[in-house]
């Protein structure tokens, strides 16, 4: 395996713990119950990978290939849940926690699934193409939270005021990609990408930043 595939299995391993942690933690604020938490977790950490492939002509998509990606989520969801159960006290008491803990895992997924999915782009060819290789960044990172938003009743978080979240993940995108293009080391890069988009996020959140909307009276 080159360096490349190296870093890209890396930060795919990295982005599914991630986002399979945020997915499960997601799915219990919602009160679901352990198959819809495992569904929830399965779908917010690959969901975009799928999504990925068909768009770029990868099928049947990569992760039916690659059972351990299934495999990593499952068991994240259930560490999940068993650390819950069994703290369920503390964690209702503390719901706060919760739903910070989960944006915080979040944010890590959505940087790190931009570096992917910018890098299998890349791989596939389409590395002179600059709004393929960053939509594809774009679509792994984000895809995966429109299926979960959709599957809970509840509209997609990047179309949400408040929620600085597609323009994270194309910002991450737009800058690993720039920084390939410059010869940058790819490790560098990668988490150069990965810090802004999560510093991005955080700095949203908090100071509740959002893109204009259009306000309505009534």
């Amino acid at each position: 395996m080159n360096t490349s595939l190296l870093l890209i299995y890396i930060f795919e391993i990295l982005g599914t713990i991630m986002f399979s942690i945020s997915g499960a933690m997601f799915a219990i604020k919602n009160k679901l119950d352990l198959l819809g938490i495992i569904i929830i977790a399965f779908t917010t950490a690959l969901g975009g990978g799928i999504i990925r492939d068909i768009f770029i002509g990868a099928i049947p998509p990569r992760i039916f290939f690659n059972y351990q990606y299934i495999v990593l989520s499952f068991l994240c969801s259930l560490v999940v849940f068993a650390i819950y159960k069994l703290s369920i006290c503390y964690f209702e008491r503390r719901k706060q926690i919760l739903i910070k803990l989960s944006l915080v895992f979040d944010a890590i997924g959505l940087g790190t699934f931009s570096i992917v999915g910018v890098n299998i782009a890349i791989e596939s060819q389409y590395s002179q193409n600059a709004f393929i290789a960053i939509f594809v960044g774009f679509i792994t990172a984000v895809g995966g939270g429109i299926v979960r938003d959709v599957l809970c009743v509840e509209i997609p978080s990047i179309f949400k005021r408040n929620e600085i979240y597609a323009t994270a993940a194309i910002l991450g995108s737009g800058i690993y990609y720039s920084l390939y293009k410059l010869n940058i080391n790819d490790t560098f890069s990668s988490i150069i990408s990965i810090i802004i988009v999560f510093v991005v996020r955080m700095v949203t959140i908090k100071y509740k930043l959002s893109l204009p909307d259009i306000k309505t009276t009534t």
